[in-house]
C-alpha cells in the first residue's frame, strides 16, 4: 500500500516496551520536525519559526479533536491503538 504524499510512515520504538511500531505522521508536522532537527545545525531557519509553526499545528489538532465531527474518529484511533472499548469509563456517544 503506497502512503499518500501528505502522510509519513516511520518506526518509533516506544520506550517502555522496547518494541518497535509504525506511526503514520502527517505531512506538514513531519516537514516542520524534520526542519527543526535539521536547521538547529545549519541555522538556515530559526528554530523560533518552527517552534511557532508546531504549536499552531497541535493548536489547529486540538480544536478538530473537541470538535463534534471527531466522534466519529474515536473507534479508528481504538482500533490503531488497540484501546479495548469495553474499559472506557463513557460510552463514544458521550465523547465530543
Amino acid at each position: 500500500k503506497v502512503e499518500p504524499r501528505f502522510r509519513h510512515t516511520r518506526h518509533v520504538i516506544d520506550r517502555q516496551t522496547g518494541k518497535t511500531f509504525k506511526e503514520v505522521i502527517p505531512g506538514p508536522v513531519w516537514s516542520t520536525l524534520k526542519g527543526l532537527y535539521v536547521t538547529s545545525a545549519c541555522g538556515v531557519v530559526p528554530a523560533h519559526h518552527l517552534r511557532c509553526c508546531l504549536r499552531r499545528l497541535t493548536e489547529h489538532a486540538g480544536r478538530k479533536m473537541r470538535s463534534r465531527s471527531s466522534q466519529k474518529d474515536i473507534r479508528k484511533f481504538c482500533d490503531v491503538y488497540n484501546i479495548d472499548l469495553d474499559e472506557v469509563l463513557l460510552p463514544l456517544s458521550e465523547f465530543a
